[in-house]
């Protein structure tokens, strides 16, 4: 029923886009995401590739100086990697550590893509170049998550002797994971409202736009939870825009 209402609200504001601004466009490209804040040491952590696409619509104040707005669908996420010695997560009753444990090691890789109906609203200060319009816009977002998952798996580096196999294929059972992310309430849910910061630049050949934009999440993404976690994004887009 929520993604209903959501869907209902996005379509609505996607309309009322189109009525009145002086520029409506299409736009679309790749997001590169990570997660900050918490305790990542002895984390490696890595850019999670997803995409943003969406609407935009763009009201002139002057001859230089701009408001632009829009609704997107945007991926973003956390992607990590952690390398382990096999023996610290290995128990064995009794027996002796086989010596063979220790060439081996054990890579966890775990990533989250939550995905988010974005709205933007930036203001762009144009420069004339020529060529073109060079941009420079900041401004702020308000998102809401309607979708993602969780996937979780661990990786073996080396030889596994034949009596360790059994206790390997355990952990890895323990640790797989792939499954819905949870939304709204509950210790260890990802809150469904993300508010933040967009700091970006662009060019325009008529029509037709290139930009990179900065996203800084300023709400903690996960409920319940002392350490704050927030949402940093690179987004990469083309855009075209259609004059009125």
């Amino acid at each position: 029923m929520k993604t209903q209402k959501i869907i209902m609200i996005v379509a609505l504001t996607t309309f009322s886009l189109q009525v009145f601004a002086q520029t409506f466009g299409i736009k679309a490209g790749m997001n590169l995401s990570k997660i900050v804040g918490g305790d990542m040491e002895d984390i490696e952590m890595q850019l999670l590739i997803g995409s943003n696409m969406g609407v935009t619509a763009e009201f002139a104040v002057t001859d230089m100086f701009a408001i632009e707005t829009g609704v997107f669908f945007s991926g973003k996420g956390i992607k990590v990697k952690q390398e382990m010695d096999f023996s610290p997560i290995t128990i064995w009753e009794g027996d002796a550590m086989p010596d063979e444990a220790d060439k081996i090691s054990v890579t966890i890789k775990s990533k989250a893509n939550p995905s988010y109906i974005e709205l933007p609203i930036n203001g762009k200060y144009y420069f004339n170049i020529g060529v073109g319009k060079l941009y420079l816009s900041a401004g702020a977002y308000c998102a809401i998550g309607v979708a993602g998952k969780a996937k979780q798996d661990a990786v073996v580096k080396g030889d596994i002797p034949e009596k360790m196999k059994k206790e390997f294929e355990k952990f890895k059972s323990e640790i797989k994971m792939d499954e819905k992310l949870k939304w709204g309430k509950g210790d260890g849910n990802i809150k469904r409202m993300d508010l933040g910061l967009n700091f970006g630049t662009g060019i325009e050949f008529g029509a037709i736009g290139i930009s990179a934009q900065y996203g800084v999440g300023l709400t903690n993404t996960i409920e319940e939870d002392d350490e704050k976690l927030t949402h940093r994004v690179i987004s990469i887009s083309v855009s075209y825009k259609f004059m009125k």
